[in-house]
């Protein structure tokens, strides 16, 4: 470094004294003058003269304008198309039985919906392996219970803006798929059955969210179809035997004398099977091809349903505890003169007569009606009805899996559909005449979700 110090200091001179001589001058002058560069030059000129009209030419910048727009929103279609892929790719759906209007049982049609995820910690997610048919499925079909509905719906994350679909299914059977964190009675893998209140999604899908207070395990030795027969109808028969006919499993009940009006459908052999094992004397008017059957279950006398045979049964003078009446009200009259003076008339219909709850201001105009009624003639008449909406209760869903497992009540069911013939299964249900449950039985979950990812 020292070396190259005298060098530095004897140059410096020699370039400053050209500089400020403008000694370099001439030589880049003559660089400008020579041939080449004034070709260049000209050559450069030429092209911007014959290429001005192109950046002159409207046409040409609204192609570019055309071009960058179109670019720019390609490119933002594909972003936001690319997150949607991804969105529905997390999605997993199901196949239902659901409605989209309040038009009966032409409404009913198996659709393709979103499987629901668990919202509170005491929720449980259920995949559906069995689901029966109800006629109350029947009335929510026609409107039944809309007002509630709605109201429920409106806070359910699983539901969207409007209230279709509703999803059918009063009952059924499954496996526990997902459990909340204070679920501690179940877990994931469990088999179970559980009833669906109808303010609720039902089960008629491969997958349910149920509150664990409706959900009990599955008694052993049962299968997914029969046991979706029992939940739901058996609800039905234990309010009208225990909470409106005074009988259960107690000794006061020992003796007593019940009869039922039927015996074919499913509702009517529960009856007379809980009847029969709390020591109850059994009487059923049935057509006679049930008469067997009926007696097997427990029936102490079968009489044929013509009313000869009713006129007969009156004239002997013989008095009820209980009457349970199924056939509604054309058998009002009868059923009520069958029974003793302090006896009761238990019945199942969905709910009073003419007073429809589609709505939900007709819903609670329809409740305090029938309760100041209900008041006034206690008080001032002396009641001798009462109309009470079916209370659905996890307890006698453990009742009713005791008595399975002791063989001490049997499945209801008559006949078995696939989910794909839902519609014809509600058809059939309507036209009525059935002697048991119609039950749905549901596909793999697994498989189902697999084949609605392919048609996305």
């Amino acid at each position: 470094m020292d070396s190259v110090q005298p060098v530095v200091a004897a140059v410096r001179p020699i370039i400053q004294d050209a500089i400020s001589s403008q000694s370099v001058t001439p030589i880049i002058n003559s660089a400008i003058a020579t041939p080449a560069f004034a070709a260049t030059k000209s050559s450069a000129d030429a092209l911007l003269r014959e290429s001005f009209w192109i950046w002159g030419n409207q046409k040409v910048w609204w192609l570019a304008g055309g071009v960058a727009v179109g670019f720019y929103f390609g490119f933002r279609v594909g972003v936001v198309s690319g997150r949607a892929n991804k969105y529905v790719a997390s999605k997993r759906f199901m196949r239902a039985a659901a409605l989209n209007s309040y038009e009966g049982v032409k409404a009913v049609t198996v659709q393709n919906v979103d499987v629901p995820q668990i919202i509170t910690d005491s929720d449980v997610l259920i995949e559906v392996r069995a689901a029966s048919l109800d006629p109350v499925d029947l009335k929510v079909s026609q409107g039944f219970g809309r007002g509630l509905r709605d109201l429920v719906n409106r806070y359910n994350p699983n539901v969207g803006t409007s209230s279709f679909p509703v999803i059918l299914g009063r009952d059924g059977t499954g496996i526990i798929s997902e459990v909340g964190k204070e679920v501690h009675n179940l877990k994931v893998g469990d088999k179970v059955w559980f009833v669906v209140p109808y303010c609720v999604q039902g089960s008629l899908s491969n997958y349910l969210v149920l509150d664990r207070e409706y959900v009990r395990t599955l008694p052993a030795g049962l299968s997914f179809e029969a046991g979706a027969t029992l939940p739901y109808c058996g609800m039905v028969v234990w309010d009208m035997l225990v909470s409106m006919g005074g009988l259960g499993p107690a000794p006061e009940t020992r003796g007593k004398s019940v009869f039922v009006w039927g015996g074919v459908r499913a509702l009517e052999r529960l009856a007379v099977q809980l009847c029969t094992h709390w020591g109850c004397e059994v009487t059923c008017v049935a057509p006679l091809y049930t008469h067997q059957y009926l007696q097997s279950l427990g029936a102490k006398i079968v009489i044929n349903d013509d009313m000869a045979e009713l006129a007969r049964i009156l004239t002997t003078g013989k008095r009820f505890d209980v009457v349970v009446n199924t056939a509604g009200l054309l058998a009002e009259d009868l059923c009520l003169s069958l029974a003793r003076d302090d006896g009761r008339v238990v019945s199942s219909l969905i709910q009073p007569p003419g007073l429809k709850e589609y709505g939900l201001l007709t819903g609670i105009l329809s409740g305090i009606l029938n309760g100041i009624w209900d008041i006034l003639k206690s008080n001032l008449i002396g009641g001798d009805r009462d109309w009470r909406t079916t209370r659905l209760d996890g307890a006698v869903l453990d009742y009713l899996g005791d008595l399975v497992t002791r063989g001490h009540i049997d499945p209801v069911g008559e006949r078995i559909f696939t989910l794909d013939q839902a519609e014809l299964a509600f058809r059939s249900l309507a036209a009525g005449g059935h002697k048991g449950k119609l039950v749905i039985r549901m596909e793999d979950p697994v498989r189902t979700n697999q084949e609605l990812s392919l048609l996305r």
